[in-house]
Parts: structure tokens; C-alpha cells; sequence
């Protein structure tokens, strides 16, 4: 069959694949042509990541900063994994803790609310001068936003402070912090 371009712009005659690669570009589709929607669930649509590689004295019984990251969803049904990677901690007695949660703004994940004394996850130190190595810790939140999300990575002590992304002496680790959109 011809190809024939009509009188009202439409094309006939054109198979797929007909056209030769690079013939299309994003500029040249209708705009909401391709959308996030169309992915299939699972998807990973984007990732938000930051670094520390100072370390830091947690020494408090309320929540303090380690670390953030900023994200903004394309869609409020889709989920946000968040991932805190790497590190070590380091403490000089026995029987001290870190506890860690995230808070997506000033709401703790670990209670859904304000809380400042809840956690998610506990590194506990059981003799005198331990490394414990930084587990991987991750948390699914159902955040039902369009607009720009900060989560926190916070981290609380209850008897005396713990190094976070300390290996001892001059020698240092890095915490990554991940926010990655998936489709729902």
C-alpha cells in the first residue's frame, strides 16, 4: 500500500516500524502523550539520593538530624521507598544504642504523628568500643502528595552518645539516603 498524506493531515499507508529511528522525538508527541501512568506497577520513576561523609556525635534522648533528602512524587498514589545505606557506628561503653527513624517533615514515620521518642530500627552496642556496621534500613511511605516531600533520617540515644559514620580514629564511612518514587 501507498503511503498517502490526506487533505486533513492524516497519514495511510504507514506500517509500524515504517518510519526510520530517531524520525520522532519527545518535542514531536501531543503533550500527557506518554505518562507515568502507562508504566506498568513497580516501576521506579525517580531517585532523589544524598550523601554524608562527615561523621557525627548523636548524643540525645529526642530525634535529631542525620540526614535529608528532598522529593517530589508525580502522582500521590505512588509509594516512596526511602533507603538509608552504609556507615558505621561507633561507641566508647557498652550497652548504648542508636535508634533511628525517618520523619517526612515533622511527622515520624515510625507513629504516624509528632513523636520524637519512637523509632523504626535500634543498633545496639553490647560491649565497650564496638563497630556496628550501618545496616541497610528502608521504609515505604504512603504519602498521598504532589508537592516537594522532605524525609529525614533522625537518630536518638537514650544513655550517653554514639558516633554515627565514624570507624574509629581518623578513618570515616558514608551514609547514602535514598528516596525512590515507584509506580503504583
Amino acid at each position: 500500500m501507498a503511503i498517502s498524506i490526506n487533505g486533513t493531515g492524516s497519514i495511510t499507508g504507514l506500517t509500524a516500524g515504517g518510519l526510520p529511528d530517531g524520525s520522532i522525538v519527545a518535542a514531536d508527541l501531543a503533550s500527557g502523550a506518554i505518562t507515568t501512568g502507562a508504566l506498568p506497577a513497580g516501576t521506579i520513576l525517580q531517585v532523589q539520593v544524598t550523601e554524608k561523609t562527615a561523621n557525627q556525635e548523636v548524643n540525645s534522648s529526642t530525634h535529631v538530624d542525620i540526614m535529608s533528602v528532598t522529593i517530589t512524587p508525580t502522582s500521590s498514589s505512588n509509594p516512596i521507598l526511602l533507603l538509608a545505606l552504609g556507615g558505621t557506628i561507633i561507641t566508647n561503653a557498652s550497652n548504648r544504642a542508636l535508634r533511628t527513624t525517618f520523619f517526612r517533615g515533622t511527622t515520624n514515620l515510625a507513629t504516624d504523628d509528632t513523636d520524637t521518642s519512637d523509632y523504626l530500627t535500634e543498633y545496639r552496642a553490647v560491649d565497650s568500643e564496638i563497630l556496628v556496621p550501618h545496616c541497610t534500613f528502608h521504609y515505604d511511605d504512603a504519602h498521598s502528595s504532589t508537592s516537594e516531600l522532605t524525609y529525614t533520617y533522625k537518630g536518638l540515644t537514650l544513655v550517653g552518645g554514639v558516633w554515627v559514620n565514624n570507624r574509629g580514629g581518623d578513618r570515616f564511612s558514608t551514609i547514602t539516603l535514598m528516596a525512590v518514587e515507584v509506580a503504583a
